[in-house]
């Protein structure tokens, strides 16, 4: 058991080249004359999606001083839980009205990147949780 949480731990790892794709992605329009500045985006999101997927999968248990206090915050919890809970259903329903309900090109070319963005925050919001009841029990 111990060597699959090494695996994952170290598969985690696989975050940092995701998110400077997807660092590269947004700034690219703005650095290099783009002219699918849209689908730059949507790769942007999409590959920051993936990062923060990944990102879920590092030991919760290695985590900073900061960390480890402010989760002991109540409040801090309720407040953080409550705004990713609800950036996350922003997001996600942002991306499927984006798909299904409008024929504006730039909003349907971002919808799956804000679909992916939108899950890995998912995995983002499991970890926080985990990490919430890891930390009180300590």
């Amino acid at each position: 058991m111990e060597k699959i949480k090494i695996l994952f731990n170290s598969l985690s790892y696989l975050k940092y080249p995701f998110l400077l794709l997807g660092l590269f992605y947004s700034f690219k329009p703005s650095l290099i004359e783009s002219t699918e500045m849209w689908n730059d985006f949507n790769l942007s999101l999409t590959f920051m999606g993936i990062g923060i997927s990944f990102s879920s999968l590092a030991d919760i248990s290695k985590a900073s001083k900061v960390t480890k206090k402010l989760y002991k915050h109540k409040k801090f919890i309720r407040v953080y839980l409550i705004y990713l809970v609800l950036l996350i259903l922003l997001i996600i329903g942002l991306g499927v009205y984006c798909i299904y309900f409008t024929d504006i090109k730039p909003l349907k070319e971002l919808s799956i990147g804000l679909l992916v963005f939108g899950i890995g925050m998912i995995s983002l919001l499991k970890m926080s949780v985990e990490s919430i009841e890891f930390y009180n029990s300590i």
